[in-house]
């Protein structure tokens, strides 16, 4: 009896131990997974950290090339064309887009909280020349406009969005990106593609553009630069002989009615042949890490470059 026993006690006893290497390499695997993912984590956060600074500095390196670019009048060589360089640990890229070679669609709503007629008249002829629905309009004027009255049958203020899954409340202020046309009242995502997806000899040249003022509203149109709007544009915003615009470019001089095939009393306004607005588009890809920016740069006095607004993933 007292052998089987002591069988019985080593049987309990070397059950014990598996069950203690057991947990305790249970344990061990826990740790060293948990382990595993905070080095991955703190790895992932170092190289965004590093793709951020990187990012800081294209703009930094834009802002010298678009001040010699104006300065020695090579804007054509500079404009759109997307630039890579390499860095430690991976590259990085980007290009400058002229934003007043579109529309701007703050325009639509002035400084006294009306419906701009011309801005109005310049939004319809793209949105026509693009296949979108013109009905889109007053739900996007709704999404601008200070009030809460809706536009037409077509509009759309919170009573809208609020029945959406999820709901939201319309912005009723300047937009800040153009990704806001996306949640504006039935506009798919096929129609802001059109909208926002356009280029000239393979470089990219926006329709349309959202220019902001930091206080209040505009008070009149944003130009657009006649030397770098698209036929599409220079068609909305009233040109008639839009092949003699474009053939003649680069203008020093607004050209006359006469140059752009007007007759009569026709005239374009808000026009300009610099610009004051431009975008950076910079991408860094540091080991897994990717980091998508969009700068806006202004031309301020004495030919001086500021970033007015700073956006991470979306535009």
């Amino acid at each position: 009896m007292k052998r089987v026993r002591g069988q019985r006690h080593r049987g309990v006893a070397l059950i014990s131990a598996l069950l203690v290497v057991a947990l305790a390499t249970t344990a061990a695997v826990a740790l060293t997974t948990s382990m595993q993912l905070n080095l991955r984590r703190s790895a992932n956060l170092y190289l965004r950290d590093q793709a951020w600074q990187y990012l800081i500095g294209v703009e930094e390196f834009a802002k010298v090339l678009l001040q010699q670019a104006i300065q020695h009048d090579k804007l054509d060589l500079l404009l759109g064309e997307e630039r890579m360089l390499p860095v430690e640990g991976g590259v990085v890229s980007g290009r400058i887009v002229d934003l007043q070679a579109g529309v701007n669609l703050n325009d639509l709503i002035d400084d006294k909280d009306k419906v701009n007629p011309e801005a109005r008249a310049r939004v319809e002829a793209l949105f026509k020349a693009r296949g979108v629905d013109l009905r889109r309009i007053d739900a996007l004027i709704d999404w601008l406009d200070a009030n809460d009255r809706q536009s037409g049958n077509d509009g759309a203020e919170d009573n809208y969005y609020f029945g959406l899954q999820p709901p939201y409340r319309a912005a009723n202020r300047q937009m800040e990106s153009l990704s806001e046309l996306y949640l504006i009242r039935e506009m798919t995502p096929e129609d802001v593609k059109a909208l926002t997806d356009n280029a000239v000899d393979g470089k990219p040249v926006p329709l349309l553009n959202v220019i902001h003022k930091e206080k209040g509203r505009l008070k009149t149109l944003t130009a657009v630069n006649i030397n770098t709007a698209s036929e599409d544009v220079l068609d909305a915003i009233g040109v008639v002989d839009i092949k003699n615009v474009v053939d003649n470019r680069p203008w020093k001089k607004i050209p006359t009615p006469k140059d752009m095939g007007l007759k009569g009393k026709q005239k374009v306004t808000g026009i300009d042949v610099k610009s004051e607005f431009y975008l950076l588009e910079a991408t860094a890809r540091i080991g897994r890490a990717k980091l998508k920016s969009f700068s806006i740069i202004q031309v301020q006095k004495g030919n001086k470059m500021a970033v007015v607004s700073r956006s991470f993933g979306a535009r």
